[in-house]
């Protein structure tokens, strides 16, 4: 079996240590194994730590370890003053910029290996007021499975093993199950767009659907005033609107010349005009165009809402 080269190794006071600052004077562990390393340092190759031919030990179990080891050494020394706080980079499920937290104060430490009362194993646990509170998986070859996402019981973050080893202090989240969150931009372009449909909703006596009809603007292609528009599920030719959902008196079944047949459309409230489909939707200028509603669900309504405030507030700047 071929020697194995180890990127990092533990010390005597189980600290990881690089092959560049470790002395050959001290001894050095395998994270895997505890095996005892020999540190290389020469003139041609790049100096590593080596390791002895084992059944035990491979590659993947040394990153796993390696990963582990360096997390909690990170929190470690960043609760007692020594390290900056790792980040944790996580992906805004509504305009899905990367974001980076800080693990929040509150964390008093790190551990490996915890049984949860739902039976499963974490590979590190996040320790706040002596409860296991969240953990850290590592993926290097194998992924944490379906069944352990859904049961584990705690909010987890997985990350690559390689990935912690290069940067111990940034975690890329490669699934995120932490609480929920939006980032700042969206709030504000939330907030914003929240308010300019609130206004020319007043301007034009026109009501602003809570369900079913997601609520854009634009300004009417006939008489250029700003006007509200409305989506929804469905086929406009073919859909009948529900008899229970109080429809927006703006969306009305008008004959339109360019379609050649009548349909569900939006119309100006001030000149009246059609704001027909084509105008809306068909080319890359369109004020919808690419836009398409989720379910008639409260929750593909909201997460609508919200991609059409992030699509309209970015148009804006």
């Amino acid at each position: 079996m071929n020697k194995l080269r180890i990127p990092l190794a533990l010390d005597e006071f189980n600290l990881v240590v690089s092959p560049e600052i470790a002395d050959k004077k001290n001894k050095y562990f395998c994270p895997s194994c505890s095996d005892l390393l020999t540190l290389r340092k020469g003139k041609i190759k790049k100096t590593h730590f080596s390791h002895k031919a084992s059944d035990t030990c491979s590659q993947e179990t040394i990153i796993h370890q390696l990963a582990k080891f360096l997390i909690i050494q990170r929190i470690k020394e960043w609760k007692e003053g020594k390290g900056n706080v790792p980040i944790i980079k996580r992906k805004c499920p509504d305009c899905e910029a990367y974001i980076k937290q800080k693990l929040p104060d509150k964390v008093d430490s790190a551990v490996a290996e915890r049984k949860l009362g739902s039976g499963y194993i974490v590979d590190v646990a996040i320790i706040v007021d002596q409860d296991i509170v969240a953990a850290v998986e590592i993926k290097v070859h194998h992924a944490v499975d379906e069944e352990k996402k859904n049961n584990i019981g705690i909010p987890f973050v997985e990350l690559l093993g390689e990935e912690v080893i290069d940067n111990p202090l940034v975690w890329n989240a490669i699934t995120d199950k932490f609480k929920k969150f939006r980032c700042k931009k969206c709030d504000e372009y939330t907030s914003e767009y929240n308010e300019k449909i609130k206004l020319i909703s007043q301007q034009t006596m026109v009501e602003i659907p809570t369900i079913f009809y997601r609520t854009a603007y634009n300004e009417c292609w006939r008489c250029n005033k700003e006007i509200l528009l409305f989506v929804w599920s469905g086929d406009s030719y073919n859909y009948k609107l529900s008899e229970n959902i109080l429809k927006p008196k703006t969306v009305q079944y008008r004959y339109s010349k360019m379609a050649g047949t009548k349909y569900w459309v939006n119309t100006c409230p001030y000149c009246k005009s059609i704001q027909g489909d084509f105008f809306l939707f068909s080319e890359p200028d369109s004020p919808l165009f690419g836009f398409h509603c989720g379910e008639n669900t409260e929750n593909e309504f909201k997460k609508d809402m919200k991609l059409l405030a992030i699509r309209y507030m970015e148009k804006a700047l």
